[in-house]
């Protein structure tokens, strides 16, 4: 029996489900429109990829139509900044609760750093949208770096390296250039460990293990050195 069609199964599903209630105004409603909306988005991505993740498959599948969509999401790259929103609000909460309850600056730094890797590792979907996705943003168009909750992020761990600088005799200074090359090399493991699927990787874990001391020891002699 041939399998049905993306298209059908969403009519389907569309057919089924019963329109979100709206009211005129009602700023919970258009909130909670606006977060199924992203459930729907994700559910879509996680499915079948970023290719049918458009405006029209989303609506159909939350139960409005295109139009309204739109009202909520001016275009899909205001609906993936919406995405990229969630998957932040979720890595500050498990970046927060790391550190939580570390006062040393190097221990606080290094368990935001292995919570920052291992949140990627456990939802490679969140990763792949974020990092290894073709962007669609319309030319002009704001970018998903601009967004508060992103620089929130990067300003946090701004502060933290700042804090690290000083408890070991360093240049607070430095705490930018070393927070940059802290993203690089924590990316290069990431994108290898994520998408370079075909690689045979050996042992993960010891690997990710020396990654995480390698970024750190990188990090202290950035702090450290003589301008």
């Amino acid at each position: 029996m041939p399998r049905p069609s993306r298209s059908t199964t969403t009519a389907k599903r569309a057919a089924t489900s019963k329109p979100p209630r709206v009211r005129r105004g009602n700023l919970e409603d258009q909130a909670s429109l606006r977060a199924q909306v992203v459930e729907v988005a994700f559910d879509i991505f996680r499915r079948e990829g970023m290719q049918a993740l458009t405006m029209r498959a989303v609506a159909a599948e939350v139960g409005v139509s295109a139009m309204a969509l739109y009202r909520y999401f001016a275009s899909k790259g205001e609906l993936l900044r919406g995405l990229w929103d969630f998957v932040l609000v979720e890595i500050r909460a498990d970046l927060d609760a790391a550190e939580a309850g570390h006062t040393v600056p190097e221990r606080r730094a290094r368990a935001r750093l292995e919570a920052f890797i291992e949140y990627w590792e456990t939802h490679p979907d969140h990763y792949r949208l974020v990092y290894a996705t073709p962007q669609t943003l319309a030319p002009g168009e704001e970018t998903w770096t601009a967004t508060p909750l992103y620089l929130e992020l990067l300003e946090t761990g701004l502060q933290r390296l700042k804090e690290l600088a000083v408890a070991i005799g360093g240049d607070p200074r430095q705490a930018r250039m070393a927070r940059d090359m802290q993203h690089c090399l924590v990316q290069g493991y990431l994108y290898s460990r994520i998408v370079n699927e075909r690689y045979p990787w050996a042992d993960l874990d010891t690997m990710r293990a020396e990654v995480v001391s390698s970024v750190m020891e990188a990090i202290k002699r950035c702090l450290t050195r003589s301008r």
